[in-house]
């Protein structure tokens, strides 16, 4: 499958795949869900973001094994419905 299609997909919202280098030397493209796996299981090396290449020792992630939040709820409204 070319890059260009694969990046056609990724415009259209179909099957979103990403492009990410294993340890092992290979690249593949993989679904969100399967890198979140993989980053757990330290398989993958980089992978490519929309801003560019994300080195997994180097740039900063989003923590997939975030516990749940059990503190307070704080989104509740108020009522009102003024900001200020």
């Amino acid at each position: 499958m070319s890059r260009f299609y694969l990046n056609i997909k990724k415009q259209a919202g179909i099957d979103m795949m990403i492009h990410v280098l294993k340890r092992d030397g290979r690249f593949e493209y993989v679904k969100p869900e399967e890198l979140s796996r993989r980053l757990v299981q330290h398989e993958v090396l980089s992978f490519e973001r929309n801003d560019g290449i994300c080195v997994v020792d180097k740039d900063p992630l989003r923590s997939v094994l975030q516990a749940a939040y059990s503190g307070p709820e704080r989104r509740i409204c108020s009522g009102s419905t003024s900001l200020l």
